[in-house]
This record gives structure tokens, C-alpha cells and sequence, in this order.
């Protein structure tokens, strides 16, 4: 049990830091829309921050789902990479759709 933690806390961790990558290239906009659309009065400081919270903690759960990981650098690698898995999904799938 103690292990399943500590990976969970260092795929956190990582998914933290591919978050705050994430924010600066175009097309990733987290749950900022969804925050928006569903609590219009929010401000917008406020969506950012609970935003980066939610990232982090569907980034620490999808890491740890999908990869499984077994070691620190499996845990790390699954952090750091779903943000960029998303992130293609998200533009490919726009890439589609500006095709139409």
C-alpha cells in the first residue's frame, strides 16, 4: 500500500510539472471551458487555480491507470507524459475538424 502512495505522490508531482509546461502551448486549456461554462460567476483567477488542481489530480490518476508504473522512472515518464498525450489528441482531433 505504502508503494501504490509514493508512486501516486511522485506521478503527481511530475503531472504538476507537465501542467505548468502544458499552459503555455496552444489548444490545452485544461478544464478552464468546462469551469467557465458550469460556474459563469467564477472568476477567472479563480478557474485558473482550481484548474491546476484538477490537472494534477486526473494526471496523477490517468498516469497511474494507464501505465502502471513499477519504478520511480516509470512514475515519472507517466506523470510527464499524459499532458502531451492529451495534448496531441486534442490537435489532431481540432486538425480534423478545421478539415471539414
Amino acid at each position: 500500500m505504502c508503494t501504490i502512495i509514493i508512486r501516486l505522490l511522485v506521478i503527481a508531482f511530475t503531472a504538476a510539472f507537465a501542467a505548468m509546461l502544458s499552459f503555455t502551448p496552444k489548444g490545452f486549456k485544461g478544464t478552464i471551458p468546462f469551469l467557465e461554462q458550469c460556474f459563469p460567476e467564477m472568476s477567472k483567477k479563480c478557474c485558473f487555480r482550481i484548474n491546476f488542481f484538477l490537472i494534477i489530480i486526473i494526471g496523477t490518476f490517468f498516469g497511474y491507470l494507464l501505465s502502471q508504473p513499477e519504478t520511480p522512472t516509470a512514475c515519472i515518464l507517466a506523470g510527464l507524459t499524459w499532458t502531451g498525450s492529451i495534448q496531441a489528441i486534442l490537435h489532431t482531433t481540432s486538425n480534423e475538424e478545421n478539415q471539414k
